[in-house]
């Protein structure tokens, strides 16, 4: 790197904000999935494609940070999709929990002959309801 590009990578070190850097990691899945795939893309094809686009020299100077804005992109990526597979989990066991206790409590209640005798008469007979 020549000496002015140091000077701007250090004046853009030096005036990063922070806050930038939090929003960009808050970043929801559907916009990390194509900046993933565009800098997977630009890392990974072929040099006669780079150069039938006409990107070829940008992606060679350009390269170290498209790299580490590949890696971060897919990293967020993958671990948004592990946060969303446990909350999808937890869910289901907090379901199968739920689910579980209402047939304990099901099964374990005894109802009193006395309430049956008294609910008999007021159900209707099958032959009641298909005419």
């Amino acid at each position: 790197m020549g000496i002015e590009k140091w000077k701007v990578v250090r004046t853009l070190i030096y005036r990063m904000d922070i806050s930038r850097l939090v929003e960009w990691i808050r970043l929801s899945p559907r916009h990390l999935l194509p900046l993933s795939s565009l800098t997977g893309f630009l890392l990974f094809a072929p040099q006669r494609w780079l150069a039938a686009f006409g990107i070829a020299g940008f992606v060679s100077d350009y390269r170290p940070y498209i790299g580490v804005t590949f890696l971060l992109s897919t990293v967020l990526l993958i671990s948004a999709a592990i946060v969303a597979g446990y909350g999808w989990a937890k869910q289901k066991r907090a379901e199968a929990a739920l689910l579980r206790g209402r047939r304990e409590r099901l099964a374990t209640r005894k109802v009193q002959s006395s309430t049956t005798t008294c609910i008999r008469p007021w159900r209707p007979s099958p032959l009641a309801l298909s005419s």
